[in-house]
């Protein structure tokens, strides 16, 4: 995610508002910033679509291409493909959406106009909880997100150095990731090929090697065990760490340990990684993205660091907020998460009492300070796909089913779960993903057992769909019991 400069740092540290300190700016939206959000809503046809299909390049630092000339990009080169009217389809959706919303917003302040006795017993509510909320705030822990720098793309120049300086991308049809020269402009991992070339011709494509990434993952997952052997690994190149009880043993300081932490990375492994420390995983996890790549960035675990952080942030930038929940809140005026608290009332009005409470801790900076494994209790099912080209071969689509059961039988021996409901996943060519799936009687684990279950389920839907051709493809199985 994008980071802030520190001319945004010092605006935010300077402007920033929270429960201990009131807002006295208006809380209603000007006429002008009403009309914007109108605007965005109501504007040329493909004016919302022309930035959705810019996607998580949207923002990002260092781009060779303007912004709006890498959505044109992607726009033109994506037109009239099943890709893209799947995309506009979802568009005119969250159009629709977002229509209502505003004229349910339009309703409910016309209700409870701004002053009244109503607003402020809203106003007052959300004032308790966000005190409720800075209660629990934990300040006492070192919470550290490692992410590794263009992961995919490092051990493929590990693997050939000559594509150093170069623009390139990961995968074939698909990129899993692209060079931070290619990512100049504009092409980026889950990008099309065809639309990677489009923005960035000279660029060059390597095909994925799953087994090489998992190996490479092994090795730096090993080193941060020295720093916590309770990490949370939350992919093959990211990790939580809790460094607390590291520095309080060993007499270091947290910048020390991270640095020593990163020398350990790029020296046993030719890799680099970027870290994030701050008091909660939430924002460590934007933290580790500030001074990338191979740098690392520490935030000040008082409250008014951690408000000050968030307040000039956009909200596109929190973990876990999306393109269409971007665009809602844009719709009530929200752009950064310092608008959160200043609309507290708009938005307790329009998304309920609820969606206000996990905004505030946002706005707040306030979010979970304990990393530990996930516990097997929670896991929910087992599962592996595979993307390609699209195909309507039979042959080919069985072939790459046989491999997504045979991985998912590995991993279930692996971490000892036997299952009863098996699942086939596809993904159609024009991009509509649907499953279909079977209980059995007993517990399955075995490979042949679950590619008999879903080759059944696959034959059923070519038969009954003749041509049908997919892009994805795989198998799952859920309803879990733990063998361990």
């Amino acid at each position: 995610m994008e980071s802030l400069s520190v001319d945004e740092q010092q605006a935010a540290s300077s402007s920033s508002t929270s429960p201990s300190a009131p807002d006295t700016r208006p809380t209603s939206i000007s006429p002008q910033k009403r009309r914007r959000v109108e605007d965005s809503t109501n504007a040329a046809p493909h004016a919302s679509l022309l930035k959705r299909m810019g996607g998580p390049s949207a923002g990002k630092a260092g781009l060779a291409l303007d912004q709006a000339e890498i959505n044109r990009r992607i726009y033109e080169a994506s037109k009239g493909s099943k890709y893209f009217e799947n995309e506009r389809r979802n568009d005119e959706r969250i159009t629709r959406k977002v229509e209502a919303m505003l004229a349910r917003m339009d309703e409910r302040l016309r209700a409870v106009p701004e002053g009244g006795p109503e607003w402020l017993a809203i106003e007052k509510k959300a004032d308790a909880l966000a005190s409720k909320l800075e209660s629990t705030r934990d300040l006492s822990r070192h919470i550290v997100h490692c992410d590794m720098d263009q992961f995919y793309g490092a051990v493929e120049l590990k693997r050939d150095p000559s594509l150093k300086g170069k623009a390139f991308g990961v995968g074939k049809g698909v990129l899993v990731t692209a060079s931070y020269e290619a990512r100049a402009y504009g092409c980026r991992s889950g990008m099309a090929t065809y639309i990677a070339e489009a923005l960035c011709p000279h660029l060059i494509t390597v095909p994925n090697d799953m087994q090489a990434y998992v190996a490479a993952s092994q090795d730096v997952m090993s080193i941060f065990r020295r720093f916590d052997s309770n990490l949370a690994q939350a992919s093959l190149d990211e990790a939580y760490l809790d460094v607390t009880d590291h520095c309080r043993i060993n007499g270091v300081g947290v910048d020390d340990t991270i640095a020593e932490l990163r020398r350990q990375v790029r020296e046993e492994t030719g890799l680099t990684v970027s870290v994030g420390v701050a008091p909660n995983t939430m924002l460590a996890k934007i933290g580790s993205d500030k001074n990338k790549p191979d740098g690392q960035f520490r935030l000040e675990a008082t409250a008014s660091d951690c408000i000050d952080f968030m307040h000039a942030l956009p909200v596109r930038k929190v973990p876990g907020v999306g393109r269409v929940t971007e665009r809602i809140l844009q719709a009530l005026g929200v752009e950064t998460c310092g608008d959160i608290w200043r609309l507290r009332v708009r938005i307790a009005l329009v998304l309920g009492d609820g969606d206000l409470e996990w905004l505030l801790r946002y706005n707040l900076g306030i979010a979970s300070s304990i990393v530990e494994p996930g516990k097997r209790e929670e896991r929910k099912s087992v599962g592996r796909e595979h993307t390609f080209q699209p195909t309507n071969d039979p042959e080919r689509l069985l072939e790459l089913l046989r491999e997504s059961a045979d991985r998912v039988a590995e991993d279930l021996k692996k971490l000892d779960f036997v299952g009863k409901r098996v699942t086939l996943t596809c993904k159609a060519a024009d991009f509509q993903r649907f499953t279909r799936d079977q209980t059995q009687t007993g517990y399955v684990s075995q490979a042949d057992d679950i590619f008999r279950i879903t080759r059944t389920l696959l034959e059923h839907e070519l038969k009954i769909q003749p041509g049908l051709s997919l892009r994805l493809i795989g198998a799952r199985v859920s309803t879990l019991k733990d063998v361990r």
